[in-house]
């Protein structure tokens, strides 16, 4: 393939512009860790959300999407259709709830939540868990993705590649779907190097500025370490399901400990442990093999049923949180649902509202991104009446969801920003 001027006048203009953002933000982003990685908390619900959108499309996406639906057929997406779920379950019950603890990572979340050892513990070792093995095994595979996709066009060995990467010269397109992914891949395991680990166990009493300095240094290391895992990886496929596998059966957990006071640190702890031996268990000692769709099914259910059950044995066998703690947690974040229902009795606050108008909202979100998903298919292949209908649901379900947001009043929690940057574990400010 022969890029042609008009081709590398289009690239050269997209890193200049890039080039120019970052210059432009350069300054403030020195000035204090929560500048550096989160903008000062000042981005916009909307950039916000995009930037999301665009962090789960890299250049592996259509790469990985296409292998599955080789293998698997249409079917195959649900391996990854099945995310909306999670995603707008985040939307509806979970976004006001992040926003209120103010925290700058969802692991400094731990200490927040917990108390104690067991606390500190989970926050250090998921720091440095997912920060640097599983953030650089997200990396790798992206990684590969632009490796295979500069082999292909620009007929290279895999080490010519690499290098090419590293000083991007790249395409377009995928550089921008590359550069989407790593940016905030970068910024994640960053962010939980120094926040959740660095300034919380090695150094707590730093300049802002020493931390910023820390955290660029970071940034680079989990750059070349992804590279190195890069080296190591065949599939983005594997890659993707190995995450999954290790993980599955956490998810319960992680989303109860919202609207569950009873789940303590060792909830988290014992989920973590029994879903990665599980799955590990299986694979080498019954040979499920992740790649056929039916051992990865098996290997799915199975590690899910085992996790919970041991997550909850686990739950009711340990002490709970303290119930200052809890209290606290409580007056701060204000989770909804009757799962705090005694810890508000006992502060004397007024129970969290029923979580039933957020979940309806949820199923419609649901309808809303599948049928629009399935309606624009059909329209596409031409099979107009199937096509009209998904649409029709979809536009229903958007103007069923803007009835409900406007009922419960989503705009009153901005009376409560000065909670936002209450002190975790102390009663926010009034």
């Amino acid at each position: 393939m022969t890029l042609t001027l008009l081709d590398w006048i289009v690239i050269a203009a997209y890193f200049l512009f890039n080039l120019g953002i970052g210059l432009y933000y350069a300054r403030r982003a020195r000035g204090s860790t929560t500048e550096f990685f989160l903008s000062g908390r000042n981005v916009p619900w909307w950039l916000a959300g995009t930037s999301m959108v665009a962090t789960t499309f890299a250049a592996d996406t259509p790469l990985v999407v296409t292998g599955l639906v080789a293998a698997n057929g249409i079917a195959g997406n649900w391996l990854w259709w099945n995310f909306v779920m999670s995603g707008i379950l985040t939307v509806f019950l979970y976004a006001r709830l992040w926003r209120r603890a103010g925290v700058m990572t969802d692991v400094e979340f731990a200490e927040l939540r917990y108390s104690g050892k067991p606390a500190a513990f989970l926050r250090g070792f998921r720091a440095l868990y997912l920060g640097i093995p599983i953030n650089c095994i997200v990396l790798g595979w992206v990684n590969l993705a632009m490796i295979k996709i500069l082999q292909t066009v620009l007929n290279i060995d895999k080490g010519d590649a690499m290098l090419v990467i590293v000083g991007m010269l790249l395409f377009t397109a995928f550089a921008a779907a590359y550069m989407s992914t790593i940016g905030t891949q970068l910024n994640w395991g960053a962010s939980y190097v120094i926040n959740d680990f660095y300034r919380r166990f090695v150094k707590r009493e730093g300049s802002e500025r020493h931390y910023v300095i820390a955290s660029q240094i970071v940034t680079m290391l989990l750059m070349v370490i992804s590279l190195m895992v890069t080296l190591n990886l065949d599939t983005i496929g594997g890659a993707w399901k190995l995450l999954l596998v290790t993980g599955a059966g956490t998810g319960t957990v992680l989303l109860l400990r919202w609207f569950w006071w009873r789940i303590n640190a060792w909830s988290e702890v014992s989920a973590m442990a029994v879903a990665a031996a599980v799955s590990l268990f299986l694979q080498l000692s019954f040979k499920w093999n992740s790649d056929d769709p039916k051992d990865f099914a098996y290997l799915m259910l199975v590690t899910v049923g085992i996790t919970t059950v041991a997550w909850l044995a686990v739950t009711l066998l340990t002490r709970a949180e303290p119930r200052e703690k809890l209290i606290n947690f409580y007056r701060q974040v204000r989770p909804d649902g009757p799962g705090w229902k005694q810890v508000a009795a006992e502060a004397g606050l007024p129970a969290g509202e029923t979580l039933l108008p957020q979940l309806v909202n949820w199923v419609l979100g649901c309808v809303l991104i599948y049928a629009s998903l399935f309606g624009i298919g059909k329209l596409v292949l031409k099979e107009w009446m199937a096509g009209v209908v998904f649409v029709a649901a979809a536009i229903l379900a958007g103007i069923l969801i803007s009835r409900n947001l406007s009922r419960v009043g989503w705009k009153s929690d901005a009376a409560h920003e000065p909670e936002l940057h209450a002190k975790p574990g102390l009663e926010p400010a009034r």
